[in-house]
């Protein structure tokens, strides 16, 4: 790998106020990079503690060309999660989420300024082998669509003095201070904790890489020093071999930790935090994936803990806070129920403005 000889370490992280951003934000500035946030808030009250807000509070849309070029590096964290309801159009939804991420991509080819975009493990969708990035994608949501049509658009863009980086990232778990409860192993952990139960929505037969938000924030890291300069779309998953587990795996190791039970809640339509992409208690997003390919190119990447480890570490960092139940129900800590909140009660508009 190497190693990027640049002192201005200006970094532009564009969706600071979110699970990730929030944890690193913190990280980056930890290690000496001069930090600039920016977010249009929509999930920043969702938070176990009181937290810094973004530096530029404003939508990325109305981002000025004249503050992008000031920076060496943009983390580009503002996405659209998770399939939304019948409040908004699907295929719209997420054509705002391409539009807006491709025109900043843009503004940085112009202006020799390094592209960091977050996709997903889940453009894989389904299959019983091993996954690596020449593989053939087969994304079953809107949201794991979305992920694939901007790699597809930054491909094209690429080009001499522009190699945007492409992040393919397992299921993210752990500790921040504005902490998702709808992914798998936060949720369980919470359940456990606050119920002394681990409720499945599903057979929990379905294959996912995990990785622990501490790496990820490694793996941004390792992107931002490096010199990779090719004049292409550099695609890396992200993750570790032994990671790859089954859901019911996942919850046995968390009822070992807890001595909670384990519970199958099979097609709970009604439940607040039932997973709609499951249907009839089967989980159609499978898929196992290697990660070799990012750990050739940077050696640095390792996992310094076993994932067991790392769920202990996340159930005593919860334990800390007084958490119940209205905790665990409340839709700011889960994106798809927070958007619908702010489209029913019109405080934003469908094209996903502050009203």
């Amino acid at each position: 790998m190497k190693i990027s000889k640049s002192k201005n370490r200006k970094i532009l992280i564009i969706g600071s106020d979110g699970y990730i951003g929030s944890a690193l934000s913190i990280y980056l500035k930890n290690k000496n990079f001069k930090v600039t946030t920016l977010d249009t808030g929509y999930f920043r009250d969702g938070t176990l503690i009181k937290n810094f807000k973004a530096n530029l509070d404003i939508d990325v849309r109305n981002l000025k060309k004249t503050i992008v070029k000031k920076f060496e590096a943009v983390i580009f964290l503002a996405a659209s999660q998770n399939d939304p309801s019948d409040s908004i159009n699907s295929w719209k939804f997420y054509e705002i989420s391409k539009k807006y991420t491709i025109k900043i991509a843009k503004i940085c080819k112009q202006n020799n300024i390094k592209f960091i975009f977050p996709s997903s493990c889940s453009v894989y969708g389904y299959g019983k082998k091993v996954f690596n990035e020449k593989s053939i994608t087969n994304p079953l949501t809107n949201y794991s669509k979305n992920k694939l049509k901007i790699e597809k658009a930054l491909a094209k863009l690429s080009g001499k003095d522009f190699s945007p980086i492409a992040l393919r990232f397992s299921t993210v778990f752990g500790y921040s201070s504005r902490i998702r409860l709808d992914l798998v192993i936060n949720m369980l952990c919470m359940h456990a904790i606050t119920k002394k139960k681990i409720i499945l929505n599903s057979n929990g037969l379905a294959w996912r890489p995990h990785i622990s938000i501490d790496d990820v924030c490694l793996a941004f890291y390792l992107c931002l020093i490096s010199n990779i300069n090719n004049g292409k779309l550099n695609i890396f998953n992200i993750g570790h071999n032994k990671n790859n587990l089954q859901i019911i795996k996942i919850a046995k190791i968390i009822k070992n930790l807890t001595k909670a039970k384990i519970y199958f809640k099979l097609d709970e339509k009604k439940d607040f935090i039932y997973d709609r992409n499951i249907k009839n208690g089967a989980d159609k997003r499978s898929y196992k994936v290697d990660f070799s390919k990012f750990k050739k190119e940077f050696p640095e990447f390792k996992q310094k803990n076993n994932l067991k480890f790392e769920i202990k570490n996340l159930i005593s960092r919860l334990r800390k806070y007084k958490l119940t139940n209205k905790i665990l129900n409340n839709f700011k800590f889960y994106r798809l129920q927070k958007m619908e909140y702010l489209l029913k009660n019109k405080k934003i508009n469908k094209n996903l403005f502050w009203s």
